[in-house]
């Protein structure tokens, strides 16, 4: 049965509103209160666009003092777009700029939906399959949770264009049409200003289209033609394709010899093949145009970057040395192969879904030709590539999804044979959304009965009480000056940068040659002597140093030592010092710290250092009871877990066994101060006194000004009766902290205790 028009958009619309409630109701994105990364610099770019209007030649905050030209390194399309609408918005609506960036992140992708339903509609000729290709977008779990609004990347926004150019190409192909032919070049123009892939896309289409359009055929030659329009445009009117020598770079000579090739078939020789005129003369090309490349902006990655992932297809090598800095660099966990997780519930669903696909294809090509074999070839070449690197998993279900969805092609010819498995593998996609880590998901249930864990980390794990990316921002904004240039880790400086407004010497997501080798100087000189750290920052400017945590304690082919060439851990570093031993540092004052991050202040001479009440995941006589430090920090991650249960035990009221959680923490790590703390809380409700006592004098032994143990050992002794020491430990409080909150409770204590003391004479 084929639906009306006005049926198709109506049910379009509806599958749209779904993707969007999915991505909204998606409450991971809200565990991340700002874009790190790439997503990072990318939201600065949209912000300073909806402040000022456009971006400057230069900007400073990242990489000072020399700072980078934002419209040069990359496309800011999207960035473009996002600043204005938000401008627009902000005029009726006071939402923040962040809650926008992610609202409009999910708004953009959920329309591909409708690209996608007219990629596969064109593909098989069959609106089922395009209303099942569309629903497929919506919700599966991996690519719902890919754009549900945590990131803010261009390679979001790009599946939108690329499908719909796909989809155009397609309808082009089946019916040429001059509108579609119009639009699609629009598309492809408009492509290139918001992805640094489209060039590269642009060219492997023009080398399918110019082989696969007869030389006689003039839709294909105009389509290629139209295509090396707009390509030429872009690369005059968007600077970043003009600071890259765009127009002399291999995707635009393979546009441009595929476009010569079919305007001329009719007079080349007809015995050499088509691939041959193409290879020879982009050859001829691209050497003829060096020394024009040679001028341009020099980035890192590209085709080197992918010839090192097919070298060590099976993963990273165990010597960073075989990799490059620039491989090292972009080679980062976001990029690594997906988790076997991951793989796991990408493919469970497919094994039931590409059997009936394959009777639906075997249908196609009787009746209409479809073109098969290119979609099984591009899905291939995506699940392959999304394999190698988790962060083309859109790329993968792109061809991927119109590949399954011709299983509804001639579905009631043979509906018994594929009803159950289309069934089975619908019922695994909504189990995976609806339930997580839920009972009824049963890939979550079987992966275990198959060796795969599906809560085993993929890569190192960040474990903290609180957030320790807001702590550290709240602490930026009201303790550090905004003269004061910051050297944080790469991935942390858009943080920095961008929602503390403070000055970085490293920047994210920027892949020029100069960014990369300077992430590596600073990166490596944590893991050698503090001196020569010392004499980086002052080379550099640097008043502030930011650590982070996986510096010393990742080990893996991931890790900051990785990225250094410098694996391993020697205790004469400045990361271990900084980690472990802070207060033996000459040149760097520990002046902040959380479960993630600690901040030094450079300095000329040793100062001293007040933080005495460390977390847990920086004691070193913890490491010197652990066999290594993956023992250490493994034994770290037990405590924290063990902590946050016994905080459930207590807020349910079972204070007994919160106490004797509390109690195997501090076995483990003896100054445990939360522990400590809260262990005291459930003793008091037990009106165990005495013994809440004795917890809040163990953290003041090590932690002689923490104010929350002030607070309580006072109000203890006065409980037991001894209101003058009780009143002497509150002046202590009064005297050392800086808490409102804390000042006023002791405040109101040390009434309360008068008038007992007034009432007792």
């Amino acid at each position: 049965m084929k639906l009306s028009p006005i049926r198709i958009a109506l049910l379009l619309v509806f599958i749209y509103l779904l993707a969007i409630w999915t991505r909204l109701g998606d409450d991971r994105a809200d565990r991340y209160p700002y874009f790190n990364g790439t997503s990072g610099t990318n939201f600065r770019h949209a912000q300073v666009i909806n402040q000022d209007g456009a971006l400057p030649e230069v900007l400073d905050r990242q990489f000072w003092p020399d700072g980078y030209a934002p419209v040069q390194v990359q496309p800011n399309g999207i960035e473009t777009i996002a600043g204005y609408a938000y401008r627009a918005v902000s005029l009726v609506n006071d939402q923040s700029e962040k809650s926008f960036v992610r609202s409009f992140t999910v708004l953009f992708f959920s329309l591909s939906v409708f690209s996608m339903f007219l990629l596969s509609n064109q593909l098989w000729l069959c609106q089922a399959a395009g209303l099942f290709s569309a629903l497929l977008i919506a919700l599966y779990p991996p690519i719902v949770r890919a754009t549900n609004g945590s990131e803010f990347m261009h390679g979001t926004f790009a599946f939108v264009f690329v499908s719909l150019h796909l989809g155009l190409l397609t309808a082009f192909w089946r019916r040429p049409s001059r509108l579609m032919a119009l639009i699609a070049l629009v598309v492809a123009f408009a492509m290139l200003g918001v992805w640094e892939g489209a060039g590269a896309y642009l060219g492997v289409v023009a080398v399918v289209v110019a082989l696969a359009w007869k030389s006689d055929e003039l839709p294909g030659k105009a389509l290629l033609a139209g295509h090396l329009a707009a390509m030429v445009l872009a690369g005059v009117v968007f600077p970043h394709l003009r600071a890259g020598r765009f127009l002399a770079d291999w995707p635009f000579i393979l546009m441009f010899v595929a476009t010569l090739q079919r305007v001329l078939g009719d007079r080349l020789p007809k015995r050499v093949p088509a691939f041959a005129y193409l290879a020879g003369g982009f050859a001829i090309l691209f050497l003829v145009y060096v020394p024009v490349r040679a001028g341009g902006l020099e980035l890192v990655g590209g085709i080197d970057y992918w010839l090192d992932r097919l070298r060590f297809i099976g993963g990273k090598p165990g010597d960073p040395l075989a990799l490059g800095e620039a491989a090292r660099y972009l080679w980062t966990i976001d990029r690594a192969s997906p988790s076997p997780y991951a793989l796991f519930q990408f493919g469970l669903p497919m094994v039931f879904l590409i059997p009936p696909a394959v009777l639906g294809l075997r249908n196609i090509r009787k009746r209409n030709g479809g073109p098969t074999w290119p979609v099984i070839v591009f899905a291939t070449v995506g699940v392959f590539v999304y394999w190698l690197d988790r962060s083309a998993i859109l790329f993968a279900v792109l061809g991927l999804f119109p590949l399954i969805s011709a299983a509804l092609f001639g579905f009631s010819v043979n509906t018994k044979i594929r009803v159950l498995p289309v069934a089975i593998g619908v019922w695994l996609f909504a189990s995976q959304l609806l339930f997580p880590a839920g009972t009824a998901n049963v890939t979550y249930r079987i992966a275990p009965l198959v060796g795969i864990s599906p809560q085993k980390p993929d890569g190192f794990l960040f474990a903290s009480i609180g957030n320790p990316d807001l702590d550290l921002v709240r602490h930026l904004v009201s303790r550090t000056s905004t003269r004061d240039p910051f050297l944080a880790p790469v991935e942390t400086s858009s943080i920095v940068a961008t929602f503390a407004g403070r000055k970085t010497v490293l920047v994210s997501g920027i892949h020029t040659r100069n960014v990369v080798e300077r992430a590596f100087d600073l990166t490596s000189v944590f893991f050698k002597d503090e001196n020569l750290l010392y004499e980086a920052c002052q080379r550099a400017g640097v008043r502030q140093v930011l650590y982070r945590i996986d510096f010393l304690l990742d080990q893996s082919a991931y890790s900051p030592s990785y990225f250094a060439g410098l694996p391993g851990i020697s205790t004469e570093s400045a990361a271990y010092m900084m980690h472990f031993q802070p207060e033996a540092l000459r040149h760097f004052t520990l002046e902040y710290e959380n479960d993630t991050y600690r901040l030094f202040r450079v300095t000329e001479e040793m100062q001293p250092v007040f933080l005495t009440d460390h977390p847990p995941v920086y004691h070193l006589d913890v490491l010197r009871k652990s066999e290594s430090v993956e023992a250490f920090y493994a034994k770290v991650l037990d405590v924290l877990v063990t902590y946050y249960t016994a905080i459930e035990a207590q807020a349910s009221g079972n204070d007994e066994d919160a106490i004797r959680r509390f109690r195997y923490c501090v076995e483990r790590v003896p100054e445990f101060t939360l522990a400590w703390l809260g262990a005291g809380e459930s003793l008091l409700r037990l009106n165990d006194v005495e013994a809440a006592d004795a917890a809040y004098t163990k953290v003041l032994k090590y932690a002689p000004d923490n104010a929350n143990a002030l607070y309580h050992k006072a109000l203890t002794l006065s409980r037991l009766g001894e209101e003058k020491r009780a009143l002497d430990v509150l002046k202590v409080l009064l005297a050392s902290t800086r808490d409102r909150n804390m000042i006023r409770l002791a405040r109101e204590l040390e009434i309360i205790i008068q008038a007992g003391s007034s009432g007792g004479e």
